[in-house]
């Protein structure tokens, strides 16, 4: 059993986390990167734990983004059973269902490691505070996530090579069937849960800060806050680029102009950003501040564009694209300290305008010949 717990954990365990380093990376800045001091960031969180032990609705949306994550090993542990390569994962069908929920628990452990250690910081506190029962709620999300994971995992064991079958579903909504309409299916069919764990962060740390009391509130802290949530859809831009350079590369050959092209990616960046539009009303609406609402709101959206447009500069990986993206979070970071950080919509538009028209049709993504 042993072997084969080594043999997931190289085949499962150990990609996931390879795949989804940018989006760590992300979450770990985003929760101890922007206090100034690690006791200022331990000190966050521990007030944070005791919220989720004290307040239902912070109970509630601690197991919504724990469930949210959950989904998302889910999703990958299907989108790797429907390639063929995995198919010696489905042996494990042979072993009895007592040793195949073993092999799958210490993998779901591995694979959960996130949530648990949260998790067991959170019932550290309710111990320190003896919140018993709030601690017996947090243990058994835990153990009941671990379960939902192992149960659905077997579920997908148990189908066996069907789900590598081809199922056309009909979309909930239509979207048009152009470039536009295809990117945005393929954000939110391929990237949905990254989508909502991106999006639940961004949301709930830019609406908190921004209906905070007016003397506590700070414009350069927004912009701070502001940049890394953005910097955080790295990840997702980074897929969605490599969607449109392998799933609809067609389109470079299509009769469509470039400046089409160029827009729609603009407004596909906007609607993914109108949960965060909602959210910075508080700078209008609480703090009276309605000309830096509209910045805020212009940035938002051209500064995705522009790392998108980024991308086309030259082939890279992910770890190189994160590289260069501290680089630009750097600069506009220190640019929004100016009294000229309103000219920062107009600084993405014309470097993404750039970068996009003169790169577009040079670019040629590295591809590896087999054989």
């Amino acid at each position: 059993m042993k072997k084969i717990v080594q043999v997931i954990n190289r085949s499962v365990v150990q990609p996931f986390y390879r795949q989804h380093a940018g989006l760590f990376l992300f979450l770990f800045f985003l929760m101890f990167g922007i206090q100034p001091t690690a006791q200022e960031a331990f000190r966050t969180h521990y007030y944070l734990m005791h919220l989720i032990l004290t307040s239902g609705n912070f109970f509630l949306l601690a197991i919504i983004i724990w469930l949210i994550y959950t989904i998302k090993i889910l999703l990958f542990l299907r989108n790797c059973l429907q390639k063929e390569a995995y198919d010696f994962i489905y042996q494990l069908n042979a072993l009895p269902a007592q040793s195949r929920f073993l092999i799958l628990l210490r993998s779901a452990i591995l694979l959960m490691a996130p949530v648990t250690c949260y998790g067991l910081a959170t019932i550290y506190v309710a111990i320190r505070e003896q919140l018993v029962l709030a601690e017996i709620f947090v243990l058994l999300a835990i153990v009941l996530l671990h379960l939902f994971l192992i149960l659905n995992t077997m579920q997908l064991l148990n189908g066996g090579k069907a789900i590598q079958e081809v199922k056309k579903t009909s979309p909930l909504f239509p979207l048009p069937k152009a470039f536009f309409g295809f990117v945005l299916r393929g954000i939110f069919r391929n990237q949905l849960a990254t989508v909502l764990i991106i999006k639940l962060l961004s949301f709930f740390s830019l609406y908190l800060f921004t209906n905070i009391d007016s003397p506590l509130f700070e414009n350069r802290v927004l912009w701070l806050i502001f940049l890394t949530s953005l910097i955080g859809h790295s990840f997702l831009i980074f897929r969605n680029f490599n969607f449109i350079e392998t799933e609809l590369q067609f389109f470079r050959n299509m009769p469509q102009a470039q400046v089409t092209t160029f827009f729609s990616l603009f407004f596909i960046y906007t609607i993914l950003l109108l949960p965060e539009m909602w959210a910075l009303r508080g700078v209008s609406m609480v703090q009276d501040q309605s000309w830096e609402y509209l910045w805020l709101v212009l940035t938002g959206p051209t500064f995705l564009l522009l790392l998108h447009a980024l991308l086309y500069s030259e082939p890279m990986k992910i770890e190189e694209y994160l590289k260069l993206l501290f680089g630009v979070w750097i600069v506009f970071f220190f640019l929004s300290f100016s009294s000229w950080h309103w000219l920062l919509p107009l600084i993405c538009i014309l470097f993404s305008a750039a970068i996009f028209f003169t790169s577009y049709y040079q670019y040629e993504k590295k591809v590896s010949l087999a054989g």
